[in-house]
């Protein structure tokens, strides 16, 4: 099991290098065009589930860990504990780094679905150019900047309905700094939707009380 923070950082560095590793394959034509492109896409939401496994398989080590060091501590001694500082120090970085675990994990996720909108856009752009059409290669630049800020939003959270979907509690301890991004994005989208009621109420689409 994966109780230590950087233990499963590094795996998700391992994963991202696959990732890259495929990309940089593709680029270079080394297989076939259509076996590494769906290679590529499926290894890509395959990695992202990875990720999530083992995420729920550090916060499972973590609690299991955070109960037995409880059950200790309430153990009646005959004497004060003196405990290590060395010790004591490398707990408050543990701790302090796991708050920023699931922060990272949605950061490959995201890494993850920028490779993939780039694999599906460079095709696009490469077709564009091929057929000599420079001003729609460029307006599909400005169109997929903004579909990806819209999509990033909306992946996180989809990413935090995973988590739930995967049993990790939605609170501070087990999302860390995850969760106010998830509530920031949250409160965007609600009120996006309701400034669109509104709007749709005053233009006559919606009708509150019906005779």
């Amino acid at each position: 099991m994966f109780a230590v923070p950087h233990q499963y950082l590094c795996l998700l560095a391992g994963l991202e290098y696959v990732s890259l590793l495929g990309l940089g394959i593709r680029e270079h034509c080394v297989l076939e065009g259509l076996v590494i492109d769906h290679a590529v896409i499926i290894w890509f939401p395959f990695s992202i589930w990875i990720s999530l496994f083992l995420l729920r398989r550090c916060q499972c080590s973590k609690s299991i860990l955070n109960t037995a060091t409880t059950s200790s501590d309430s153990l009646p001694l005959h004497g004060p504990v003196q405990r290590d500082p060395v010790c004591q120090k490398t707990e408050d970085v543990t701790t302090a780094l796991s708050h920023f675990v699931v922060l990272i994990a949605f950061a490959h996720a995201w890494l993850t679905f920028l490779h993939l909108f780039t694999v599906i856009l460079s095709d696009r752009t490469m077709a564009c150019q091929s057929q000599g059409n420079l001003n729609n290669a460029s307006s599909i630049t400005w169109a997929a900047m903004a579909l990806v800020v819209f999509a990033s939003s909306l992946l996180a959270l989809v990413f935090g309905h995973c988590l739930l979907a995967f049993g990790i509690k939605k609170d501070f301890e087990h999302w860390g700094y995850f969760l106010y991004l998830f509530r920031i994005i949250s409160f965007l989208f609600s009120t996006w939707s309701l400034l669109l009621w509104i709007i749709d109420l005053f233009e006559g689409r919606i009708e509150i009380l019906r005779a």
